[in-house]
């Protein structure tokens, strides 16, 4: 018998702490995401890619820079 879960949508939620920036979203165990960051939406840069998901919360923290910056995950096939 096997079950085909869908994925749960992938809404960051964004917390600031004493290590920097932690984004945290739902996941299924072993899904793996990219995870990109841009200043002004136009141009994308990758962080991290190919990142596993090991419980069904996946996230990253990143350190702190001056200046606006906007984060996007990407759920790899």
């Amino acid at each position: 018998m096997s079950f085909n879960y869908p994925d749960p949508p992938v809404r960051i939620v964004p917390t600031l702490d004493t290590q920097g920036l932690r984004l945290n979203w739902p996941s299924l165990l072993g899904r793996r995401f990219t995870v990109e960051s841009s200043s002004g939406l136009a141009d994308w840069t990758t962080v991290i890619s190919n990142l596993p998901a090991t419980t069904t919360n996946c996230g990253l923290t990143l350190g702190t820079t001056n200046g606006q910056r906007f984060f996007r995950v990407i759920r790899l096939p």
